[in-house]
């Protein structure tokens, strides 16, 4: 397909049409990261890296793993959860404003 061939091209040039065909140039990023046991501030930081750093990528949306707020401690689940309008979230909610991103986060939620 000749956008699939051109595409690198068209991205410099800073188009992303011709012929009649439309280049999608969404990009979607994946953050395998290892969380920190009971360490929502250190685990935080590292997402708010990776937000950054997809975001610098023109991701669209990064997705973290499960649990990858408070590391994957079933046990410690309930001590550790967080609500829908947890204030601890809020610099989240800020980042995906701030750097045109969505991400999906992981954390124990009653």
């Amino acid at each position: 397909m000749k956008c699939v061939d051109n595409f690198e091209r068209l991205r410099i040039e800073g188009k992303n049409q011709f012929n009649g065909v439309i280049c999608m140039q969404d990009v979607y990023a994946v953050a395998q990261i290892k969380s920190v046991r009971e360490n929502f501030r250190q685990n935080l930081e590292k997402h708010m890296e990776y937000v950054k750093l997809a975001a610098r990528n023109r991701a669209k949306i990064v997705v973290f793993p499960e649990m990858s707020l408070t590391g994957y401690e079933r046990e410690l689940a309930k001590a550790q959860h967080f609500t829908t309008d947890d204030s601890r979230l809020e610099c989240l909610a800020k980042a995906t404003v701030d750097f045109k991103i969505a991400m999906v986060t992981g954390g124990p939620l009653l």
